[in-house]
């Protein structure tokens, strides 16, 4: 995760962080941090990242997803999203923030840098503060 970013990829980092740093008129956060780490997932999974590429924290952020969301990782892929996608339903994700992060999951291949860096501050005890 060391690995520098393009000038592209760099510039979608900080449009994804300043998703999750966004304020509200009266100063505060729109965004809280469990709205944040319920929707990492969703965007690491979403960006094909392996969690073996990630941080350790991150990789503790996704094995605590895969309890939560009761996802058997031994099924085919299809399945897994599958369980994925019902997860979310029953559990979905703040509706503004959704909105905000969807460009990112519509182009996975572009977010995966921007993703792995918002999630790497999860690994620096990310905070809406930082």
């Amino acid at each position: 995760m060391a690995a520098e970013l393009s000038e592209g990829e760099a510039q979608q980092a900080q449009s994804l962080l300043s998703i999750f740093d966004e304020q509200d008129s009266d100063g505060q956060h729109k965004y809280s941090d469990d709205d944040v780490r319920h929707v990492l997932p969703l965007l690491i999974l979403g960006a094909e990242l392996k969690p073996t590429d990630c941080s350790e924290a991150v990789q503790e952020l996704l094995g605590e997803f895969v309890l939560e969301a009761r996802l058997n990782l031994n099924d085919a892929p299809e399945k897994v999203s599958a369980q994925i996608k019902a997860f979310y339903t029953q559990n979905p994700a703040e509706p503004a923030l959704m909105g905000a992060v969807s460009g990112f999951l519509r182009n996975p291949a572009a977010a995966a840098a921007a993703v792995q860096r918002a999630a790497a501050r999860v690994g620096d005890g990310w905070s809406p503060k930082k």
